[in-house]
This record gives structure tokens, sequence and C-alpha cells, in this order.
């Protein structure tokens, strides 16, 4: 019998896509394309068996018909969507460049192999972005953040490939000494916000560090000229595989008629004598990308007096109102001309521009005396503006909310056909937009249209008003009785408590009349802006932070919070006057009341620091900080003044670093180092001022070698606020100290210590420093508090349990004499990763693991502890600390006391190969505890679900409600869903390390 009948109809049914991917396929927005695209897969022999397939793949092949097209010259891609750990995972720039070197081709030309991998390397990445947006629904600054990545890296690889073909054919550019000459690409615009969109043009600058030097037979301009041209065609050209980026160099000096490179005095030179507000807007968001990094940040330091002015110059406003009225001509004339039909959603009235200008103007006019306020991020500058007092969280909030939407439109728009436009398209093609956005119903585009225009309206008011401060927002502003805030604010201010009540009530306060009691409290301190029988200038204060108040978010916990400060206000203080200044600071000190109780409480109890608002100081290196203040501090012979002067000074930088740290100046992670950085120095400073108290009666010990070991959080450099500190108090001395009633050392080190615990631990003026915990010495809380490094490494060798060699992981010197504090690290790596780790390893941290989860943990529905909980932290910390102690001995990479390092050691030794998603959990994870404890000041939050918590908690981690889909989660339900995910996630991974018989 002959099969070929038989074969013919097995193949037609191996191409043919399955019954449900089909099904699927029917029911999208638009089943007729995206069906046609299935079976275009299959026939290309892609694998479309896997069932995640249905809810990851027909998305992404109803969006992006440009990715369809992509997906089908290279079926085997599909894998990418099959597994949802990598999707999961973010994309970093190691990924990306693995990819991009797992494109190329030993034996191609350089050029031509770079260009066909950058491009295969960008549309693998964007595959993976868009199915994380449309099918995942990742936040619109996620997706923003990870098409900028994929530029820079490309940007970074161009570079190299252009740099070296060129150096092949003309030799280096060096400057006289011989040393290569540095170049950096600078990212503008979208690119340098970290905002791309799916097709946006990236705006580059390029420079170089002299033009002085050799270059061969081409001047050093030249060779810069030619490496410009080089790597912008890699990126820019198109080829049959695509390309990678438009290349957009118009925002140069002197513009399409400039140099394509500039050395960094002929740019300096340049914008000094001819830079215009436009290019001052632009240079707003430029960031260095790619090449020589620190050429960059010298530039940009270069040119800070000239984008950031210090005088406030509220001329500024007219001249951006005069940009945007070019912006909004050339718009018109367009339309006129019919080259412009439906709505813009850039450059027409309240659109994404309207929202870049509200943050830019307010940068350009107080940057030069705010360095906190310099961010190249849209998003990230309307949030310090809020957090600095300049804009009020209402609008805050709906500039914001009006940005995501109109970005996510506009993403959905360019990712169809990779096509740069902001424009709405019309007729059934706007329909077919609407249904893949989401809306349903008999006119899905007149809904659309509709919420694009309740947004459009505000934005543009905000923008108006913005632009019509002629005045500094410190003074009294004209016309300041008939703003409606101001009128609402004398009505709780002097109003029957009827009124005060209903007020209140409006703006969310649970129990009206506990508000009412409040402010009666508040208004009869002698100082207090809230009393009726103040002078005028009082009076004004004090409607200044009643209107703020009715404009934040918490606006209970602010009221609380600013009663408690009207007590504690001292009878002939400063902070009044410094408040009547600066109505910026009121307003910020009321947002602060609101958003963190730990930064309200400090300042409750340290009026003074007040005054750290008004500084307007960058974070820096608060350790530094807190040594100048030490130096110029009481002297020796008043221990109680010092540490007086030290807890205030440390409270101060504390404040400082939770107030940048809500404002977005520095991450999450910077704030960890700043926290740890500080409480070192603290520690520091207490130990000498222990020893200080010491020596007049008991003297010096003989050797003075001593060592403070930090373990846990402090060991990391991973400290919260509110966080302990985990010390353990190592000497190697004999013999007697030499004063007038001499001690062994061991009574001297041991004194020494409890003198030091007593001074961290002793409440002053604004609290004690730290709370100490020294249960992991050797012997736990039975055993000496301070040891001989003898008798330490003793313990360590015949008698410690699993438990401690855990906590040594994290261990660390952080104080001491410098030659002993090497010895130990020495000895920590011996007792640690260089002895066999034992067979019952793995068994006893899960039976520790489980045992913390239910003792310590105690979860249960509704409360959970991201730290102890399940999948919660400490999960992520014994994954890290069991294949630390296996593997370290023959991986010296993974000798890390910090967890977010040995993770990425442990990925990069491919010892974990899961890393970059336990990485992405422990970043969100510890995000979360970080903004839990700078909220509520408290060691080892919980997070509950009531949802007004929640929510408050989602949009303080930057979670908002999509505006496309009323119907879908809340910031808190989209927030307590990435929770579980991650848990999850982190729970399934433990699980195979710790309990599976296959990993051992």
């Amino acid at each position: 019998m002959d099969n070929a009948p038989l074969c013919s109809i097995h193949k037609a049914a191996m191409n043919t896509p399955p019954q449900p991917l089909l099904d699927a396929a029917a029911r999208c927005p638009d089943p007729e394309a995206v069906t046609a695209r299935l079976e275009r897969l299959a026939e290309a022999g892609a694998d479309l068996t896997a069932p995640s397939l249905r809810e990851i793949l027909i998305p992404v092949l109803c969006s992006s018909g440009a990715l369809s097209t992509w997906l089908i010259r290279h079926p085997s891609e599909i894998s990418a969507l099959t597994s949802p750990g990598d999707l999961f995972t973010p994309l970093t720039a190691e990924i990306l460049t693995r990819w991009y070197h797992e494109a190329r081709r030993p034996e191609a030309e350089p050029v031509a192999d770079a260009t066909r991998a950058l491009r295969r390397m960008k549309y693998r990445a964007f595959l993976q972005i868009t199915a994380r947006d449309v099918a995942l629904h990742r936040p619109i600054p996620e997706t923003c953040a990870e098409l900028s990545l994929v530029a820079q890296v490309a940007c970074e690889q161009a570079l190299r490939v252009a740099r070296a073909h060129v150096e092949a054919q003309h030799g280096p550019a060096l400057t006289p000494e011989g040393a290569p000459i540095p170049f950096v690409i600078l990212g503008m615009g979208k690119l340098g916000g970290d905002e791309l969109n799916y097709s946006s043009d990236i705006d580059l600058i390029y420079f170089y560090g002299q033009d002085e030097g050799d270059a061969g037979a081409l001047t050093v301009h030249q060779h810069f000229k030619k490496i410009s041209e080089l790597l912008s065609r890699i990126i820019n050209e198109p080829t049959e595989d695509g390309f990678v980026f438009r290349v957009d160099l118009r925002l140069r000096p002197e513009g399409r008629s400039g140099p394509l490179c500039n050395s960094l005095a002929s740019a300096e030179s340049y914008y000094e004598s001819w830079g215009r507000l436009w290019e001052r807007v632009a240079w707003l968001r430029a960031r260095p990308i790619a090449g020589d990094l620190a050429l960059g940040a010298e530039l940009l330091q270069r040119l800070s007096p000239w984008i950031y002015r210090r005088t406030l110059d509220y001329g500024l406003l007219d001249k951006i109102r005069a940009l945007k009225g070019d912006i909004l001509q050339q718009r018109r004339a367009a339309q006129t001309l019919g080259l412009a039909r439906g709505v813009d959603l850039k450059l027409d009235e309240g659109g994404i521009r309207a929202v870049e200008f509200s943050a830019n103007a307010l940068q350009l006019v107080h940057a030069g005396r705010t360095p906190a306020l310099r961010t190249p991020s849209t998003l990230s500058a309307l949030d310090r503006l809020w957090a600095a007092g300049l804009l009020t969280a209402e609008d805050h909030d709906q500039l914001a909310e009006a940005y995501l939407l109109f970005r996510r439109v506009e993403h959905r728009i360019q990712m169809e056909e990779e096509r740069q436009t902001h424009r709405l398209p019309t007729g059934p093609r706007l329909t077919s937009l609407a249904r893949r956005l989401g809306y349903d119903g008999d006119d899905p585009a007149g809904a659309l249209t509709a919420e694009l225009n309740a947004h459009r309206a505000p934005v543009a008011q905000i923008f108006e008003g913005i632009l019509d401060q002629g005045r500094a927002p410190d003074a009294a502003p004209d016309g300041e009785e008939a703003d409606e805030a101001m009128i609402r604010a004398r009505l709780l201010l002097s109003g029957d408590d009827e009124t005060r009540r209903g007020l209140l009530y409006e703006i969310g306060f649970a129990d009206p009349s506990q508000g009412v009691h409040l402010l009666d409290i508040a208004s009869r301190h002698p100082q207090s802006p809230l009393s009726t029988r103040g002078d005028v200038s009082q009076r004004r204060l004090g409607l200044w932070l009643l209107a703020a108040l009715l404009q934040v978010a918490e606006p209970e916990r602010a009221l609380t919070h600013l009663t408690a400060l009207i007590g504690a206000l001292p009878a002939h203080g400063f902070q009044i006057s410094l408040l009547l200044a600066h109505r910026r600071v009121a307003r910020q000190l009321m947002e602060i009341f609101s958003a963190s109780d730990f930064i309200a409480e400090a300042i409750a109890r340290q009026p003074a620091l007040i005054e750290v608002m008004a500084e307007s100081r960058p974070v820096g290196d608060p350790a530094a900080r807190l040594r100048a203040r030490l130096a110029e501090g009481p002297g020796l012979d008043d221990p109680e003044a010092r540490l007086e002067h030290l807890a205030r000074s440390r409270q101060s930088l504390l404040v400082s670093i939770g107030i940048g740290d809500l404002a977005g100046v520095i991450s999450p992670t910077e704030a960890e180092a700043a926290l740890t950085g500080l409480a070192e120095e603290t520690l520091r400073a207490t130990l000498a001022l222990a020893w200080d108290m010491m020596r007049p009666r008991y003297g010096s010990p003989p050797a003075a070698r001593w060592c403070v070991l930090g373990l846990g959080k402090l060991g990391g450099a991973e400290l919260s606020y509110g966080s302990d500190l985990d010390l353990i108090f190592l000497y190697e001395d004999t013999g007697e100290s030499d004063g007038e009633r001499p001690l062994t050392c061991q009574e001297w080190y041991t004194r020494l210590v409890k003198r030091t615990i007593s001074l961290l631990s002793m409440p002053t003026g604004v609290g004690p420093l730290y709370e100490v915990d020294t249960r992991l010495r050797p012997g736990g809380s039975h055993g000496t508090l301070v040891t001989t490094l003898g008798r330490f490494r003793r313990h360590h060798q015949t008698h410690a349990d699993t438990w401690e060699r855990m906590a040594l992981v994290r261990g660390r010197p952080v104080a001491g004499v410098p030659s002993f504090m090497a010895e130990i690290d020495e000895a920590l790596v011996d007792y640690t990763y260089l002895r066999p780790a034992p067979a019952d390893l793995r068994a006893e941290m899960s039976r520790l693991r489980r045992r913390m989860e239910v003792e310590i943990g105690r979860e249960s529905e509704g409360r959970y502890n991201p730290k102890v909980g399940r999948g919660g932290l400490v999960d992520l910390e014994f994954i890290a600390q069991a294949l630390q102690i296996e593997h370290g001995a023959a991986y010296p990479s993974l000798r890390t006391a910090n967890t977010r390092e040995a993770l990425r050691a442990l990925g990069q030794a491919e010892l974990l190969l899961d890393g970059e998603g336990l990485l992405a959990a422990h970043t969100f994870l510890r995000r979360l505890e970080h903004r839990m404890r700078v909220v509520r000041g408290r060691a080892n939050p919980e997070l509950r679900t009531e949802p007004i918590s929640l929510d408050r908690l989602g949009r303080r981690l930057g979670y908002r409600r999509d505006p496309l889909a009323p119907e879908g989660p809340a910031p808190g339900a989209a927030l307590l869903h990435d929770y579980k995910t991650a848990v999850d996630y982190v729970r399934h991974r433990f699980d195979r390390l710790f309990c599976s018989e296959e990993t051992r």
C-alpha cells in the first residue's frame, strides 16, 4: 500500500495549530489576523504544544504584527514564551550581553556580524518584554526601563565593535602621555530617562575626552568621527534582519549642522556661550549610557551650573510657555494642511509633552538650589517634586496616572508594526486598538477616546497652573483667600465643630471627631500656628499646613504627627520662622507626616530636623558627614554631651536618608548602604566614647588588638530603618591595662563592651542609638560577652552548630584595629568556606527554616511576613548560604556577606541556574520590607491585607490602578498578587534545593 497519502495527512496535522490555541485566537480582539499568524507559525515548524502558550502567545500575536513576523522567521524562539520562570525574570545587561554573544559567529566579518547579532538580540528581548507587558501586565515603568536597557546594551556593543574597527585600520587615539582617549555616548530624552517606547528613536550625543593627542594619520576628531559614523550605522541601518533603533543626533551642539562628535572642552564652550533654553530642557534628561561613563559624569558635572541655575528665575516659565506655543502652532499647521489626523498623545494639549514639561519647568526653576530634584526620569521627577512640596499629592497623582495611561496606549500603537507614531488611529483601526486595550461594549473606540480626554483636560490645567507661577511658591500668593484649599483650611482653623467634622470626613478621616479633638489640642500650644490667637504670620502658616493636610494621601496620620510636633515645639524655636520662609517645606512636612511614621516621630522628638528639609542637601556619604559633625562637637571632658551630640547628629542624617528614600532620590539598595555606613560610624564613635570614659581610671590594654564582627543585616550591608545590630566582640591580648586601677584584658574588654552596649541603647533626647543583639557569640546568651580569637577558633572548629556557621556567612569586621580585622577576615574564610560542608547541612538548614517560619513568621490568612514567612527573604538567604558553604572553597567569588551579591555570584558561577529570577524576587521583597519599615518604623513589619492600608502601601511602591482597566486590580491587590507570585516562586526553588535528593 502506498503510504504517501498518510504521510501527507500526518504532515498536514503537524502543521496545524492546536485547537486550544485556535479557540483562544477566536476570542481575541483580532481573531482573523491572529489565526492567520498561528497557521503561519505552525507551517514554519514552531512547537505550539506548551499549555502556557494560550495565555502568553495569543496576546503577543494579537498585539504585534512585527513580532509575529519575526517569530515566523525564527520559530525556535517560541521556546522563550513557554517558561514562566524566564518571563518572571527581568532582563539585565548580563542577559542581553549573553544573548548578543550567543548570536555572534567567530568566523564572520566583525562589523557585519555585530550588526546581525544586535538585531537578533533586540528582537529576542522585545519578544520577552512584549509578553511580560501584554500577557503578564507588568507596570509601564518596568517595560520602559527594559526597552531602554536594550538600547543601552546595543550602544555599548556597537561602540566596542566600531572602536575596534577604526583602531585596526588607523591605530588608536592616544593622549600626549600615551593613554587611550575616552569616548562616551550620552542618552537623551526618553532613553536618558529610562522611558523608551517600543518604536522610539534613541536620542544620542557623542563626546570624547580631548582634541590633543595622536591618532595616526587622522586627527583625534577625525578618529572619533569615524567611530561615531560606524556605531550609528550598526544600530540604525535597516538590513534584512531589521534595525536595532533609529538614531537621532539632532540634540548635539549646533544640531544637524554641528560636528557628529565633540570634545568635552568644545562642548562646554558651546553650551556656556550659545546654549538655548530648549537645550537646557533636553539636558535635564541626559544620562551616560555607554563607553566611558566617568567621562559622561564629568561632562554633566561641568555643565551643571549651566543646566541648573542657583538663582530662582521665574521668567523661565514664560519661555517654556513660548516653547509650548511653538509646538502647538506646528501641530495645528500640520492639521490644517491635512498632514496630521487624529489625536496626538504626545503633542496635543494635555498630552505626554505637557506632563514632561510640567516636571521640567519645576526642575529648571528649583533644581539649582535643590539638587535632589535632578533626575532624568519623568515619573521620578514627579515623585521628587511631590516629596519636596512643589506638587500637591493630587496634582502628582493626576500627572503620573495620565502619563502612564498615555504611555500604555502609545506602546500598543507602536508595537503593532514597529512604527514611530504617537497618533491615535481612526476608524476600524481605532476600534481594534481599543479592544486590544481591554475596551468592550458597543463603542470601544468612543470609550477609549473619552478616557484619554478625561485625563488630558486636568493635565493641561495643571501645566497652565505651573506656567502661571510668576512668583516664588514660598511667598504668599495673590488671591490666596480665594484659593479653594485655603478656604477649606480656614474652616478647619476657625469653623464650628460640625463643619470641621464634615470636612475631615470628606478627606477620609475614619474618626472625624477625633480629628477635631486633635485640632483643638494643637491650637492650645503657645507657639501653635493653629491657634486663632497667634499673629498674622503664624495664622498664615497654620492655613498653609491645613491646606496641605487636605491634599495628602493619609491626612489622619499627618494630623496626628502634626499635633505631636506642635506639642514639642520649643518656646522660642526657629522652626516657625523657617516654615514661614519656605511654604514648600511646610507642604513637604505634611507629605512626610502622611507617608512615614518613622520620620515623623523623629522630627517630633527633634523639631530642629525640619531644617534638613529646608537644606535640600543630597544624602552623600552619611558616615563621612557624621565624622565631620563629631569633629566639631563637645570635647573629651563631657561624655554626656558627646553622646547627645552623636545621637542628634545621627538622627539628622537618618532623617536625611529617609527623606531621600521617600522622594526616590536614592534607591532602596543605596539607602541600605547609607544606613549601614551610618551605623558603622556610630558604632565606632560609641566605642571611642566608651574607651575614653574608661581610660582615666583603668588605662588601656597592652596590645589593643580587638575587633567587632557585624553579622546579619549589618554584616551584609543591608540595614534598614529600625534594624538592630548583631555583634560579636573579639580580642587577642594578655596582661593588664596600664591605669591606676589595672584590669586583666578579659575584664577590660568586657567592661568596654558593656559600656558600649549601654551607650548604644541609652535613652537620649532623640531616643536610643541602636538595640544590640550579641546572642550569635560563641555559647550564645550563656557565653562570655567578649571572646579571644583563640577561643573563637576552637569553638568553631569543634563545637559550633550549623546555625553558627550560617551566621558567619554574613559576618564582616566593622570596627577595630585594621591589622586584627584583616586577621579575623582570614579566619572567617577558614571557618565558613574552607572546611568541608557537613553531610546533613541541607537537612539541618531545612529544619531550622521550618521552625523559624512557624515560631517567628506566624503567618495566617491576611497576615504575611516578607522576611520570615513562607518564601520570604530568609528562604533566599538560606538558599544562598547553603550554596556558599558548599562551594565557597572552590569559588572565591561566593565569599560575600551580602545576599544580593551572593545570588548574583552563584548565577554567574552557574551554581544556581535560576539566579536571575531569585535575584529579582530578592529585590522585590527587600524593596517591600524596606518601604514598610520607613513607613512604620518597626523591625520585621507584617504585610496585612486590609484594602485601605494595602492600597496605600501599593501606591508608595509605584502601583497604580490601570486607567485602561477600571475594573482591574487596585494598587494593593496588584501588590499582593506580585507578592504571592514572588514567594511562591522562591518557595518552589527552596523546596527543590532542600527537599529534592536530585540536587544533593
